[in-house]
């Protein structure tokens, strides 16, 4: 397979060609523009939507965000430590410059992300030197992430995708630029938490407020890995782009009635 190459329960990750918003099936397109639009016109604050957030997962309104594996999957998945996005959110009030600015070279991007490692987690957590894998199932089956001899050109690749961002399709460019940077894998740790605080950088030309993502990720875990594991091996992004736009209607209070109107 192009995006992965099998050796028995082994799964070694390639490096593989962004989506097209326009390869999308038309419900995820649907559902996309409104998300877009919600976060455009809403402005309710980070404290609120954690409150949210809080709740769908008191009411089972996560349920929204389970894949139609999670059920196989949940009982076996290796579970999160990190509940909670508050690190990001400092991090994110205290960032300065804008993220562009950090975009302007390989370098100053590549440091951005260091810094940015170390300070949700701690002082350790830096670039990774060597190769890094998932920890081993109980079969002994495990995912390695792209070879370290691929890391920078991934990581140029990223930065040259996030200057092409416009507002047109921004969330879309928002959430494939998170989905990517953790398919590369940058950082020894927190790679999940760091490419939703640059998710909500990407965001920032049309959303002031931090959007809390980490919190519904750690309540659904199964939906959020084994989507984006759709499309990191397949190439098959409308899951992972359909997991993102929901968690940010229950960020955002929308009803149950209301997004199963748009699924």
């Amino acid at each position: 397979m192009g995006n992965y190459v099998l050796n028995g329960n082994v799964i070694k990750l390639q490096p593989f060609a962004y989506p097209n918003v326009s390869h999308l099936h038309k419900d995820s397109l649907v559902l996309l523009g409104k998300t877009q639009q919600l976060i455009k016109r809403t402005n309710i604050g980070y404290e609120q939507m954690v409150n949210n957030a809080i709740e769908a997962i008191k009411t089972d309104r996560v349920k929204l965000l389970q894949h139609r594996l999670s059920n196989h999957v949940d009982p076996k998945i290796f579970p999160s430590e990190n509940a909670t996005s508050r690190k990001e959110f400092s991090f994110y009030q205290h960032a300065e410059p804008v993220f562009i600015d950090k975009l302007l070279s390989d370098e100053s991007f590549i440091g951005f992300i260091s810094d940015a490692g170390r300070k949700i987690k701690d002082e350790s957590n830096i670039i990774r030197q060597g190769n890094i894998r998932t920890v081993p199932d109980e079969e002994g089956g495990y995912t390695e992430f792209i070879d370290m001899s691929m890391l920078s050109v991934s990581l140029y690749s990223l930065r040259e995708y996030a200057l092409k961002n416009d507002d047109a399709h921004c969330l879309f460019v928002s959430i494939v630029f998170s989905v990517m940077f953790v398919h590369a894998h940058p950082l020894l740790d927190g790679n999940g938490r760091a490419s939703r605080l640059f998710f909500n950088m990407m965001l920032n030309n049309i959303s002031s407020d931090y959007i809390p993502l980490t919190e519904l990720c750690y309540a659904a875990r199964s939906g959020y890995v084994l989507s984006l594991r759709e499309a990191f091996l397949f190439s098959e992004w409308d899951n992972i782009i359909r997991f993102y736009c929901n968690c940010i209607h229950l960020l955002y209070g929308s009803s149950l009635s209301d997004l199963n109107s748009m699924q």
